[in-house]
């Protein structure tokens, strides 16, 4: 009787799956990776890093942003990751060399885990979704602070749940985030009662995330990075997982404290129902931005 014994793939390096759709990838605006490590010793590995970083701008990309992971605010993640970054590449050759790098294979070398996913940019996309906010802002200047902030109590995972919020207020609230979000759409939005003729992501642009976009501004935050998920190239035991997000969006924030704020704000809290009804899953990781050396 013959055995089967699964295919596994190393916890930080990519299949032929995955190199293989990396090589299918078509953007004349370069493409982002959004790196997630868990590693060894639990804190980032300095000089392995920094090695990793200049052969990335060897082959002229660029580090985006580098964090420390402080809780997943929102969302189901079995792993805890202790960095998260985004770094830039001109093409995806650009970023097959680097994964292939012994740069890279070393910075790897500290890390237990790994999860990368490949994102093409949508400035055009972007900048529409920016003007509208920006449209709003004069409105906004009067806007309220809503009642005290409470934890989801349907635990659909489109909300904190009590120990997700709970984990946030223990963080330091004073100190500049970063707010990864990883976005999946409904086909078509729904609102309990009914579902109309328009998809998710139109709704969470035009109807949610025009609100949000002000209510980001007034609380002196700024949009970071908006970017169009295609898979993983690095994680899940070689599986691409296409279509396990639609869009991925950073946002800075001068404090956590802030953040809290600004989601307490009668605009923000209204256009709360257009993003329930936009989305069928999110993860929402909370971080705090690192020095990126020159």
């Amino acid at each position: 009787m013959d055995t089967v014994t699964a295919t596994t793939y190393s916890a930080v390096a990519p299949s032929p799956d995955q190199v293989r759709l990396l090589t299918r990838v078509r953007s004349k605006r370069g493409v982002y990776l959004q790196v997630h490590f868990a590693w060894v010793e639990g804190v980032l590995p300095e000089i392995a890093y920094s090695t990793c970083i200049q052969k990335l701008r060897e082959l002229d990309g660029s580090e985006t942003n580098r964090t420390r992971l402080d809780c997943l605010f929102i969302g189901h993640d079995l792993q805890f990751w202790n960095t998260l970054g985004v770094w830039f590449f001109p093409n995806t050759h650009a970023l097959l060399a680097l994964i292939r790098s012994r740069e890279f294979m070393a910075l790897a070398a500290h890390a237990t885990n790994a999860l990368a996913m490949v994102l093409v940019p949508n400035p055009a996309l972007s900048q529409r979704w920016l003007n509208l906010g920006h449209k709003l802002m004069p409105r906004l200047t009067s806007d309220q602070t809503s009642k005290a902030l409470t934890a989801g109590n349907q635990f659909t995972g489109l909300d904190p749940n009590p120990v997700q919020l709970k984990n946030f207020q223990q963080c330091d609230q004073d100190t500049p985030i970063h707010m990864f979000n990883a976005l999946k759409f409904r086909k078509f939005a729904d609102y309990g009662t009914h579902r109309q003729a328009v998809s998710g992501q139109q709704v969470y642009r035009e109807r949610y995330g025009r609100l949000a976009i002000a209510c980001i501004h007034k609380s002196g935050g700024k949009l970071v990075a908006d970017a169009q998920y295609q898979f993983n190239l690095i994680g899940a035991n070689g599986d691409p997982r296409r279509g396990q997000w639609d869009e991925v969006v950073i946002a800075q924030y001068p404090s956590r404290q802030a953040f809290l704020n600004m989601l307490r704000l009668d605009t923000y809290q209204h256009a709360l129902v257009h993003r329930q009804a936009a989305l069928e899953r999110t993860c929402l990781w909370s971080a705090t931005p690192l020095e990126i050396s020159d």
